[in-house]
């Protein structure tokens, strides 16, 4: 339905959203992955030289970048969540804050903020916002077949890391088994024999 040209916001911005690929932000050099700068900076020009508003989209995870880097670090099981069964989940881990693909995740925001912050005052104020939707959208039901709500949902991390992660929230939230058995009707006699719920 066409809107009347009177009833059209007269505040409406024509804007752009700049795709940040952290791991598209490394080269390797003898042996060992560092921060692409060239690139880092043509990111940064793209907000300098145009005058529109601008989302800056930072992603690791949403989809695969075709990068270098991705491969490399897709031979390292700790950066790869799992299944409830054991099978690694390409994407990657996001419960494990030492794993090298979020220690990685961590410089490239960091260079890219960094980046942003050098550009001169007023090109500040095009930044309208800064989002990281999609970084755990790996997580969602039925990933791996097209997204959607489908069944099996097997997609849920359940790595080491994830479940230590469980873990702990649940010892900050009841403090002690007896509460936590309590709680749940369980008979948990160690903090270790609990793993995160993974029926269908």
């Amino acid at each position: 339905e066409l809107v009347p040209k009177t009833q059209t916001p007269e505040n409406w911005e024509l804007g752009y959203t700049l795709p940040v690929p952290f791991l598209q932000l490394f080269q390797e050099q003898n042996g060992d992955w560092q921060i692409d700068t060239a690139r880092v900076h043509q990111l940064a020009r793209t907000v300098r030289d145009s005058e529109r508003p601008v989302v800056v989209y930072l992603f690791a995870t949403h989809f695969a970048s075709h990068a270098p880097l991705e491969q490399a670090l897709a031979a390292d099981p700790r950066n790869l969540a799992q299944t409830r069964d054991g099978e690694p989940v390409y994407y990657w881990n996001i419960a494990d804050r030492e794993a090298p693909v979020n220690l990685l995740r961590r410089q490239a925001a960091v260079a890219m903020v960094n980046a942003l912050c050098a550009l001169e005052p007023h090109h500040h104020s095009k930044i309208r916002a800064v989002t990281l939707l999609g970084e755990v959208h790996h997580y969602f039901p039925d990933f791996e077949q097209g997204m959607g709500f489908g069944s099996p949902y097997r997609v849920t991390d359940y790595s080491p890391a994830s479940r230590a992660g469980f873990r702990d929230f649940l010892r900050t939230r009841f403090n002690t088994l007896e509460a936590l058995n309590q709680a749940v009707g369980g008979h948990y006699a160690a903090w270790d024999a609990i793993d995160p719920p993974s029926k269908d």
